[in-house]
């Protein structure tokens, strides 16, 4: 547990909101639980809502914004007399497609997830300071990018980017770009691997795009359960010779061993 001040609305003794989220580590679908603390100041003051927000830096055109992709509303019409104390309990549901911001004890460059508090009154909404939040990979996500290490790709960057990833299911208006290096092998003939996850409640979406040539895409649609026991080395290590080799024949002929894959690739 800890405790986050989340700033304060109103001017000169106005009241202050303070977030106690149980823990900053989460994964995407996870249930977060926690409380919001309002504390009165020198006036009564009638909240129309309090509400918590979910937010993300999404790269669009030209520009990265705070954009805001999931809100849940802890009360009503909240009455906070002046001085007076009031705790508002959540349980929070991240999305499934809340993007990754740590892997293992590794903060990600580029991406952010933060908490954030809101109080509305008769005015403008009244917004306190976010809390950053460590979200992890889901397991089956976590078993592809184990694979992508076993490989010897390595990490270079990743984004937030507004858009969609053709043919996929998605709640959100955006999805997360990995960028790796290739395996040293692959250095002549390969310069950069883009790895997409779209994940579900149930199913998980894993899009490979080699050079960012459509030609040399892979996708793999599965459900999670089936993504826990898939051999992600083999499956990857084979797109991976087919890509470099530039067998586009292969590639669009699929690898038969993963269920219901086939190409994909991200505009």
């Amino acid at each position: 547990m800890f405790n986050k001040m989340l700033g304060a609305f109103g001017r000169g003794g106005g009241p202050t909101v303070t977030t106690v989220p149980q823990t900053q580590h989460v994964e995407p679908g996870q249930v977060l639980g926690g409380a919001v603390h309002l504390r009165g100041g020198r006036a009564d003051v009638q909240l129309t809502q309090v509400a918590l927000v979910l937010t993300t830096q999404v790269a669009t055109p030209g520009q990265v914004v705070t954009g805001e992709f999931h809100r849940m509303a802890l009360g009503q019409a909240v009455h906070l007399p002046a001085f007076g104390q009031l705790t508002l309990p959540f349980v929070l549901s991240l999305p499934a497609e809340t993007p990754v911001t740590a892997v293992g004890p590794a903060v990600l460059p580029g991406v952010l997830v933060e908490l954030r508090a809101e109080a509305h009154t008769t005015g403008a909404p009244a917004q306190a300071d976010p809390v950053p939040l460590l979200v992890q990979p889901l397991d089956a996500q976590d078993r592809v990018l184990d694979a992508v290490g076993e490989l010897g790709l390595s990490f270079r960057d990743t984004q937030v980017v507004a858009g969609r990833l053709p043919g996929a299911v998605q709640e959100l208006d955006f999805i997360q770009r990995m960028f790796f290096l290739p395996p040293e092998k692959y250095h002549e003939r390969l310069r950069e691997i883009e790895l997409t996850f779209v994940a579900g409640s149930r199913d998980l979406v894993v899009s490979l795009i080699a050079d960012r040539e459509p030609e040399l895409a892979r996708r793999h649609t599965m459900s999670r359960q089936e993504a826990l026991t898939a051999d992600w080395p083999a499956l990857l290590g084979q797109w991976l010779e087919q890509a470099a080799a530039r067998d586009r024949d292969a590639l669009m002929d699929g690898l038969p061993p993963s269920p219901g894959s086939g190409p994909g690739s991200l505009d």
